[in-house]
């Protein structure tokens, strides 16, 4: 699957940890998105977007309340999510305002209720809203603390199903 990363900033200290992707900068028109998240961090207001691009690929952004053409240097995005964290199947960048935080997001499998991270804190998931255009699944957003900082270490994100058993990524 062809995967693509959106950079939307100009100059960005954007840390991706996606494999195989290759820059993109948001065109004229803003696509038919869907907010999935909406918040505030450090005094700053963001959201979590999601859209089917233009090859039908899944597209995941934060960015600020304007969507997904927001010309912030903390925006972030992919599309063309794979089913495994070496080949690209989450997100993560600076978080906004924060400069020791990093933020993770992505897509999963409808079975996959919560996601282990970094300290085997486990995160919630949610569906994507039904009757958006978004295809069957969920999706996960959590704050870790950024490598180097001294106070997080890095780990890939682990599906889990509503026991708590491992379920695998899967390709959007």
């Amino acid at each position: 699957m062809r995967a693509r990363y959106m950079a939307v900033a100009a100059t960005s200290a954007l840390s991706v940890l996606l494999a195989g992707c290759t820059p993109v900068v948001a065109g004229p028109r803003l696509p038919d998105y869907v907010v999935l998240s909406r918040q505030v961090s450090h005094g700053v207001r963001w959201q979590l977007d999601a859209f089917i691009d233009e090859d039908g690929l899944l597209c995941m952004t934060v960015d600020g309340p304007k969507g997904p053409d927001t010309q912030t240097s903390w925006s972030s995005g992919g599309c063309g999510f794979n089913s495994g964290p070496a080949n690209g199947s989450y997100m993560a960048g600076p978080g906004p305002g924060a400069e020791e935080t990093d933020i993770l997001y992505g897509p999963l499998p409808e079975d996959a209720t919560g996601v282990r991270v970094a300290g085997g804190k486990v995160v919630a998931s949610r569906a994507f809203p039904t009757g958006s255009k978004l295809p069957a699944g969920r999706y996960w957003l959590s704050f870790e603390p950024q490598k180097g900082t001294g106070a997080g270490k890095a780990v890939d994100p682990q599906p889990l199903d509503a026991s708590g058993n491992n379920v695998a990524f899967t390709s959007f």
